[in-house]
This record gives structure tokens, sequence and C-alpha cells, in this order.
């Protein structure tokens, strides 16, 4: 398994955070950034270009953990 994150936001606490997180295991992490103006698809298009394996899930940051009761 490999987790691509493809991103646009600049932000140096965030990428503290990122570069952290890609160097604990550099082979199945990989931070992408994305070179244009910020667009979901595009940036999706970036980390299917760079994925290896063969399912992709997509996971966007404004997602929420809702309890199902």
């Amino acid at each position: 398994m490999n987790l691509i994150v493809a991103d646009k936001r600049e932000d140096d606490e965030r990428e503290a955070w990122l570069a952290g997180i890609s160097s604990l295991a550099s082979q199945r992490i990989r931070v992408l950034h994305y070179p244009a103006v910020w667009q979901r698809a595009g940036m999706a298009n970036l980390a299917i270009l760079n994925a290896q394996g063969d399912y992709l899930l997509f996971l966007n940051s404004d997602i929420q953990v809702a309890n199902a009761e």
C-alpha cells in the first residue's frame, strides 16, 4: 500500500508535517505538490499518474467521521 498526498496548500506547519510523515516511510509515502492553481480533478490526475497498485482511494480533507446513530 502506498499513500500519496497531492497537495496545493502552502503553509509552513503543514509542510513540516508532510515532510515528517514522508520521511517515516519514504518508499510508501509520497507528497506531490500540485504546480498549478488549486483544482481537485487536477490533483487527482497527478495522484493517478504517480500511483502504483491495483486500487485507488480518494480521500478529501473535508471528510468527517459521523456516528451511525
